[in-house]
């Protein structure tokens, strides 16, 4: 028997013990997408999502002298189309690899269906500008009410920091349509919320909780979303509302895997799609904060 040999079988007889998955990166392949967005099904037939947009018209509710005809209130509606998009991964796997390794499969699946995950959160945050896709970034990107530029730069480097106060100008920039539920960042950009304040020495995030709806008795990881610098460019951090008005994430047909019959040599093609799409419908819901001066 030839060293390679006693090393196959060797494999065997001392069995794997852990499997180290190094292609796992929890900052890139945490389902954070569905945790930012508000998340709305519609029937797998659905080729076009199309929400409709009302307004009301005429002046309002007045005074008016007894016997005075009241004018009108009414109300326009307009339709606004989103067309559904496939995300797809897929592999082939030969049925004599099926046979040596049982769980390959099954490997294989929950790799396709981590990268799935990573475009899904790759979109929400940047979008796609090829299929007209929106995302965080690109609907912060068009606030009317522009950027906040940091006071101060968050890692301290530079006097005036305060960060509170950039939070806060952000908030301001929703118009008070809506409120912040969370801030989006690079982790070393939203470590500095970590940071103990000089003349105090509480940590920044205690005292930018409340902004988001929390007390600092509250986990900050239930409003600081920190991904990793491969989903985001480092120096600007994103406030971000919760509300359907402002976006949504809508799918007609979660995860799925469509297996395929047996190739010829001995090939299983095997995919994995969804039907889905991120719809922006009030930019002012996102705001974007540079971190530096």
């Amino acid at each position: 028997m030839i060293a390679n040999d006693q090393a196959i079988l060797q494999r065997y007889v001392e069995k794997v013990g852990a499997k180290l998955e190094d292609y796992i990166n929890e900052m890139i392949d945490k389902p954070f997408a569905r945790m930012l967005f508000p998340v709305r099904t519609v029937d797998a037939s659905v080729a076009f999502d199309i929400v409709e947009r009302r307004d009301r018209t005429g002046d309002g509710a007045k005074i008016v002298a007894k016997g005075t005809v009241p004018k009108r209130t009414g109300m326009i509606a307009s339709e606004v189309p989103h067309i559904m998009h496939q995300f797809m991964d897929s592999f082939s796997i030969n049925e004599k690899d099926l046979k040596r390794e049982k769980g390959l499969k099954d490997d294989l699946v929950k790799i396709c269906l981590d990268n799935l995950q990573r475009l899904e959160n790759d979109i929400a945050i940047n979008g796609n500008a090829e299929y007209g896709i929106p995302g965080i970034a690109t609907m912060a990107a068009a606030n009317t009410n522009g950027m906040i530029t940091a006071q101060g730069t968050w890692d301290g480097s530079a006097s005036d920091r305060d960060l509170y106060n950039d939070l806060l100008g952000a908030r301001g920039y929703m118009r008070g349509q809506f409120r912040p539920m969370f801030l989006l960042g690079c982790n070393t950009d939203l470590n500095w919320l970590r940071a103990a304040q000089p003349d105090t020495r509480r940590p920044y995030w205690k005292d930018c909780a409340s902004l988001f709806g929390k007390t600092e008795m509250d986990n900050p990881d239930t409003w600081m979303i920190e991904v990793d610098s491969d989903v985001l460019t480092p120096g600007y951090v994103y406030m971000v509302t919760k509300n359907p008005k402002a976006a949504e994430m809508v799918i007609s047909e979660d995860k799925q895997l469509r297996p395929i019959p047996l190739q010829p040599g001995g090939n299983y093609p095997i995919e994995l799609y969804s039907w889905q799409t991120f719809e922006a419908h009030d930019n002012n819901g996102f705001v974007k904060i540079k971190t530096t001066e």
